[in-house]
């Protein structure tokens, strides 16, 4: 590990703060941290969504074969408009 003060402080203020991280077994915490650190996201909440995002399921293909009426359903893009303005961007 690159960094390893870096990583001690992590693991302490993770374990210590964050009730998220409790379930997390040490070799998983670590990797975790390694991996904040590489991408430079340097707290404890970039490792807690790292483990978080690493326990989710991928979610399954919605299947429309039994359900023809929804084939039929058309959804409005959404007006990026307020976004682009808040960004800083031409509309």
């Amino acid at each position: 590990m690159p960094y390893p003060l870096a990583s001690t402080i992590l693991t302490h203020a993770a374990r210590r703060h964050n009730r998220f991280l409790a379930p997390a077994a040490i070799p998983q915490l670590a990797d975790a941290i390694e991996q904040a650190l590489a991408i430079n996201a340097l707290g404890v909440d970039a490792v807690r969504v790292i483990l978080e995002g690493r326990r989710e399921q991928p979610v399954g293909v919605f299947n429309f074969d039994d359900r023809p009426h929804l084939k039929l359903v058309r959804v409005q893009p959404p007006d990026l408009g307020a976004y682009r303005a808040l960004a800083g961007g031409a509309s």
